[in-house]
């Protein structure tokens, strides 16, 4: 059985893509973790065949801490759009933005498990900017405001935190809430929020 470790600091974006894993493959053990203090024994206990790291918490790691020991991992990097350069500390093997899809997570993983190298684009890129995310999409015909509030239904914002943010009604953001939910099939306002994510729209 593989072994994936997710190194996220994004409690929604890191629950979201291990659930996907743990449902979508059988073969693969995944874990999640929010920070690095205790990486190296957490790498030590599960022995991880990849670990996908959050670019600033990968950097965190490498300055306080001799990194060779991750040779023996497949390592991915999850840039959120704003880093310029991918850390060459280690051979890395896979490069993921925060924008696509726990589907396209998944292939990109599955290929660097297999020795291939998983770049956004074909061939390698040197750098982050030489990579461009996916379009964002929105399929559900979501009007400007739901789109405004599904931003903070992301981050776990409260019906009280969004109206006071958008200067509206409580009623309102209910409303809207609800709209929400409606057009993409959710249950409630949390798997609103992982839909969101999952389509690259945060």
């Amino acid at each position: 059985m593989k072994s994936i470790l997710i190194v996220d600091s994004n409690t929604l974006c890191r629950e979201a893509l291990c659930e996907y894993i743990r449902n979508a493959e059988n073969n693969y053990h995944v874990t999640g973790m929010g920070e690095v203090a205790a990486f190296e024994s957490v790498m030590k206990t599960h022995n991880p065949h990849a670990v996908i790291f959050k670019k600033s918490l990968y950097d965190d790691l490498c300055m306080v801490n001799d990194v060779s020991y991750l040779h023996a991992a497949k390592i991915g990097i999850i840039l959120d759009g704003r880093e310029n350069d991918i850390p060459k500390k280690v051979d890395i093997q896979g490069v993921f933005y925060k924008t696509m899809t726990c589907k396209e997570f998944m292939g990109g993983i599955m290929d660097m498990l297999t020795g291939k190298l998983f770049y956004p684009l074909e061939g390698m890129a040197s750098s982050a900017s030489d990579i461009q995310p996916p379009v964002k999409i929105n399929p559900f015909n979501l009007t400007r405001r739901e789109k405004e509030v599904i931003k903070f239904l992301v981050k776990g914002a409260s019906n009280k935190e969004i109206a006071r943010a958008l200067d509206l009604q409580i009623v309102t953001v209910k409303l809207h809430v609800r709209g929400i939910c409606r057009k993409l099939g959710a249950q409630n306002r949390t798997q609103a929020a992982l839909i969101a994510q999952e389509h690259g729209w945060i």
